[in-house]
Formats: C-alpha cells, sequence, structure tokens
C-alpha cells in the first residue's frame, strides 16, 4: 500500500526541489529556432523529463498545419521543454526551483530568437511557472511578460492537492525519509498548511494577470487556459484511502485565475500525452493558441501618425524605430530591445527616396512593428516590404516613381495625393 503511494506522489512531482536549470531543450526541428517567430515552452512537473513528460506532443505539433492568424501555421512553431532536472538536490524548495528557472529561461535564447512565446505547464510545473512570472514582475522584466500571448495549465495543484496531506500525515511516513524530501516542500504542497504559500503564490499570479486587465495599456494577452483530469490515476489508492485520493488533483484543487477551465477525461499523467491531433487537450492547446494569437493582432502597441501639416520622412521613422536596438537603449533587467524588429532599406535608390517620401493614409497601428508596416504598406503602395521568417527583419523597398510634391522637395507614393 505504501509503495502505491509512493508512486502516485512521484506522479504529482511531490519530490525535491531543484536550484537551477539548464537551457530549454529545443523539441522542434532545429531550423524551427532561428526561422520562427513563435515559439511554445513546456514545463514538467519536478519529477518529469523535459524529454519524455509530453509524449508525442512535439511531434503532433511539427504535423500540424492549422493556418494561424496573422501569418504561418501550427507547424511552423519552436517547441522547447524546460529543463531543471539535471540539478536534482534534495534540500531545495518550490521557491528555489522557481528562482533558478527564472533567471535561466530569462537568460536562454527563447526570448531573443522569437517574437511571441505560449507556456504550456503540467502538474506542479504550472506552480514553478507562475512563480516565475511574478518574479519577471517584480524584478521589472517586462519585456519578457509583454512577449508572452498564452498560458496553459493542466492539473496544476494551485490549491495544494490530497496526496500531499496523505504524506503530511504520515500515512506514508518513511517515504519522506527514504527520498530526502524537507518538510518545508512537503508543506508548500498541501491543502492546509501549505495554503498560505499557495494562496500568496495565486495573489501574485493575480497581479502578473492584472498587468492585462489594468495596466496603462490596454492588453487582451497572454490568455490563461487551464485542464484538470477527470479519470484517477490509482484506483488502488481511492479503494484503500478514500475517492479524493485516486485523482491526483481533483477539479477543485486545480482552481486557479484563469480564462478557460475545462477538464479532460484521462488521468494526470496523461494529460501532457495526446495520441495523436484528435485528442482533446491537442485541440485545446490549437484553441487557445488560435485565440490569443487573434487578441494579439487587436491590441495596438505601435503607431505612426501622419499629420499632414507637419511632414514626417520614411528615413527618420526608420531611424528613429531602429534606436530600439541600439545598446544604449537595451532594457537594463533583461539586456533585450523593448521591440527587437529591425528595418533596413533593400537597396541605395530606395534609401535616397525615403529621404523625401512621406507616409499618408493614417494613422496606423499594429501588434508589432511587422504587422504595423504592412498596414502602412497596403495604403502606401509603393512601399514593398519583405518580412524575415522569425519577422524580426523589415526590409523596405520603393517601387514606382513616387509623385512629387512642394516643387520637388518631398515624394508620396502614386496612389496617394500631395495635400
Amino acid at each position: 500500500m505504501r509503495r502505491s503511494v509512493l508512486v502516485s506522489l512521484f506522479i504529482l512531482g511531490f519530490s525535491t526541489g531543484f536550484a537551477r536549470a539548464n537551457e530549454p531543450l529545443l523539441l522542434s526541428d532545429p531550423k524551427t529556432s532561428d526561422s520562427s517567430d513563435r515559439a511554445l515552452v513546456l514545463m514538467h512537473g519536478l519529477l518529469g523529463s523535459p524529454a519524455q513528460s509530453f509524449g508525442k506532443w512535439p511531434q503532433i505539433i511539427a504535423a500540424d498545419h492549422t493556418l494561424l492568424p496573422g501569418h504561418g501555421v501550427l507547424s511552423d512553431f519552436a517547441v522547447y521543454a524546460v529543463d531543471y532536472e539535471a540539478d536534482f538536490t534534495s534540500r531545495g524548495t518550490l521557491e528555489d526551483t522557481a528562482k533558478g528557472v527564472a533567471d535561466d529561461l530569462a537568460a536562454s535564447p527563447i526570448f531573443r530568437r522569437h517574437r511571441h512565446v505560449w507556456f504550456v505547464a503540467h502538474s506542479m510545473g504550472g506552480l514553478v511557472l507562475k512563480r516565475t512570472l511574478a518574479l519577471w514582475k517584480l524584478q521589472g522584466r517586462t519585456v519578457l511578460l509583454d512577449r508572452i500571448l498564452g498560458v496553459g495549465m493542466l492539473g496544476v495543484p494551485s490549491a495544494g492537492a490530497p496526496l500531499a496531506d496523505l504524506a503530511a500525515r504520515g500515512r506514508a511516513g518513511e517515504v519522506a525519509q527514504l527520498f530526502g524530501w524537507n518538510g518545508a516542500l512537503l508543506n508548500d504542497l498541501t491543502t492546509d498548511s501549505g495554503q498560505r504559500y499557495l494562496d500568496a503564490l495565486e495573489n501574485d499570479w493575480i497581479a502578473v494577470r492584472g498587468t492585462r486587465d489594468n495596466g496603462a495599456v490596454r492588453r487582451f494577452t497572454p490568455i490563461v487556459a487551464c485542464g484538470y483530469e477527470t479519470k484517477p490515476e490509482s484506483r488502488i489508492l481511492e479503494i484503500a484511502f478514500g475517492a479524493q485520493y485516486g485523482i491526483v488533483v481533483p477539479k477543485l484543487f486545480a482552481t486557479s485565475a484563469c480564462d478557460d477551465k475545462r477538464g479532460f477525461s484521462v488521468s494526470h499523467t496523461q494529460l501532457p500525452k495526446p495520441d495523436d491531433s484528435r485528442a482533446s487537450v491537442h485541440g485545446w492547446l490549437r484553441a487557445l493558441i488560435t485565440t490569443s494569437a487573434t487578441a494579439a493582432l487587436q491590441e495596438q502597441r505601435d503607431g505612426i501618425t501622419t499629420a499632414p501639416d507637419v511632414p514626417s520622412y520614411l528615413s527618420g521613422r526608420v531611424a528613429f524605430s531602429n534606436q530600439d536596438l541600439d545598446p544604449a537603449n537595451l532594457d537594463r533587467a533583461t539586456g533585450l530591445p523593448r521591440e527587437p524588429e529591425r528595418i533596413e532599406f533593400a537597396d541605395d535608390r530606395s534609401r535616397e527616396l525615403a529621404e523625401k517620401l512621406i507616409l499618408r493614409s493614417g494613422p496606423f497601428t499594429g501588434s508589432t512593428k511587422s504587422d504595423l508596416y504592412e498596414a502602412i504598406a497596403k495604403k502606401n503602395t509603393c512601399l514593398n516590404l519583405a518580412i524575415s521568417s522569425n519577422r524580426l527583419v523589415i526590409t523596405l523597398g520603393i517601387r514606382g516613381e513616387p509623385v512629387a510634391c512642394r516643387g520637388g522637395r518631398d515624394l508620396v507614393c502614386s496612389n496617394q495625393s500631395c495635400d
């Protein structure tokens, strides 16, 4: 019987903490790390494996060619898994683990290579993720938070879990001693004394979401979706100790601040392991990505005005935009540019014409600089845009012969007027 308790506790990840994390493991085609503007980061439970905990899901994503809002398909995603398995210790706490993950994930190439990021966390990995994002907020790493469009939580014990209570009450007493658990971690995960830590964590998580809803600039992302299992993991525990111990993280204990909640007819360990693209949990992920990508397109993070009485030439706008990439202007908390896109001209002729070219038919807005310049080019048809696959480089060409205005001092595209 005690062996069954031990196995189920291991499933949940009620084990020792990790003080540090390794660089995230790339699970998709290596080309996606440089070619994709979108990344999905998976976070396993504390005893999980970055290569095994999510089963065939990375391969299922790679074969899913569902069109996404704005541009691209789901199979374009770069898929990573956070690896905090290698630095296994027996004395870390959940807080130690989260701090290690927060620092190492922030320093990883993910936010340098990809414009938009989604997270999906399973089990205790969701608690680590919540604390990681809360730490980023406290540390002023808002550049990282601003690039997150969606967060998925699967079987996350936000209110603790009955199995932790079972161990804490001593009904699996020697298990903790055998595997070197420290009492602080175990207590953090119980539904009574641990509730103090988990309540504080949930309040921090609500504050992170509040940045979206109550910030100076209205945002619609990140969208947060939560899922929980409805099938028991162990009939033995259910029969021996009661129904509340059969399901590892029941719906009641998975309650959190989410935009969407739903149950899945699978056990806890199978939640992040869909069999194929028809599995409900994969449809849930697809919906999360599609919904949040749509919401992001509706955010007006970048803008350009085109007041006719104050001529502003295209070359000046490009130079001003590229100032974000100047080392002196990088975000001090992360070393990243607040807006990572670089704008360049296709050739010398385009660069020379841009010195006199004035944009018309604005104002223009977009969720990113790429989206912004796509909107500009639709109304100023002499602009020819080429955007890199990772959408971090925008190349501007000026085609045809723009119309001369004000005695040749200014130019506008031929579909626009000088007035």
